[in-house]
This record gives C-alpha cells, structure tokens and sequence, in this order.
C-alpha cells in the first residue's frame, strides 16, 4: 500500500537495563536501539553526570554490536516531576512567557530540567550519537497548558543543537489505542529550531 515506507525494528533500552544482556538474537532482529537515559532524582550536577555516564554506555553499546542508537526523551523525567507526578509548584505556574525562547536564562532552564542541557549537547556531540525530539514529551507539556515550560525545553534543545548535537524526531506512538490520544512528530519544535529533513541523517 505504502510502497515508499520503510518500517525498522528498534527495541527500547531502559535506564537501568545492563546493556550486556541485550544478547545476539535481538542485536540480529534489530535496525537501531532506542536507549533511555535516567531520570533526574537528584542534584542538577548527580543527575548530569549520571546522564553522562549512560551516554557513553550506550555508545560503547553500539560500537560493540554494530547497531545505531539515539537518546530518548531526555526531558521525560524532568517533565513527569514538575508537571505529571507532583503537584505543579505555584513557581512553576508563575514562570514567565518568552516570545522567542531564547530568551529564557540557561541557568534557569537547567534549575527547571534540573540537569546540564548544553553539557548532554556536547557529549552527544562527542559521542555522535543523536538526541530525540519526543513529541509525547511535547504532548504533557501541552496537556498542562505550559507555554513557558514549553519554550525553556526548546531553548534547551536550542543549547544542544549550539554544542553540535544532533536530533532525530520521535512521536512515541507505540502502546496507541484506538480512542485515545495519539501524540505527533514534533515537526514545530524542529522549525523553530532550524533543522529540515535534509539535516537529520540518522539510519541514511
């Protein structure tokens, strides 16, 4: 029917999965692995290095078997603390609107996300592993109604992009049911930040 299409098999890595028991069999199924890193559950400078650390991991990972990764979500478990799973703080509520999202202080995205966003870009960089653009990360931003929380994850991505890194989108549609909301290929997030179809080489 879609003639064009090409469909991929890429298996989700959680954050506290030992990348040695990804054994051969599913190494030989697979096109690509998606790889969590871990959620933010303490200070901005543990949380950064623990980020780090599963970057190179995941990296090495993909060296070792000969299969591309991407980072997924990395403003998931930021997001899910100060939107979805407690209260919403009245700071947060009171965060002020940017026209352009550059404008938000890089310090004061980092307090929100609570880790080093421009250091994840670089390492990313580094590593030439991409980050994911998840548009279910855009979606609970959306549900909350927080235009300000969504400018400062885009000045963040602004800052990874600064430092060299590269993107791939991601809807995050997998487990959709019929009747339910289905989130979207963050194409706007991709515009604003400058990047087109021709800049996102991952799986060429």
């Amino acid at each position: 029917v879609y003639p064009d299409m090409t469909l991929f098999f890429a298996p989700e890595i959680g954050p506290k999965t030992d990348f040695a028991l990804v054994g051969p069999e599913a190494v030989e199924l697979s096109d690509y692995f998606i790889c969590e890193l871990p959620g933010v559950d303490g200070t901005i400078e543990e949380n950064t290095e623990a980020m780090v650390k599963r970057m190179r991991e995941a990296a090495a990972f993909s060296k070792s078997v000969g299969r591309p990764v991407y980072f997924a979500h990395p403003f998931r478990s930021s997001v899910n603390f100060r939107l979805v799973k407690n209260p919403i703080e009245p700071a947060t509520t009171a965060l002020a609107y940017r026209e352009n999202f550059r404008d938000y202080e890089m310090d004061a995205v980092n307090a929100f996300f609570l880790f080093d966003t421009a250091r994840l870009g670089r390492e990313a960089a580094t590593l030439g592993v991409p980050v994911e653009i998840n548009g279910e990360t855009h979606n609970r931003i959306r549900c909350n109604n927080m235009a300000p929380v969504m400018g400062m994850m885009w000045a963040a991505y602004a800052a990874m992009k600064d430092e060299g890194a590269r993107f791939v989108p991601g809807s995050d549609q997998h487990g959709f049911e019929t009747g339910k909301h289905g989130t979207y290929v963050p194409f706007d997030c991709f515009h604003a930040l400058g990047i087109g179809a021709d800049d996102i080489d991952f799986m060429r």
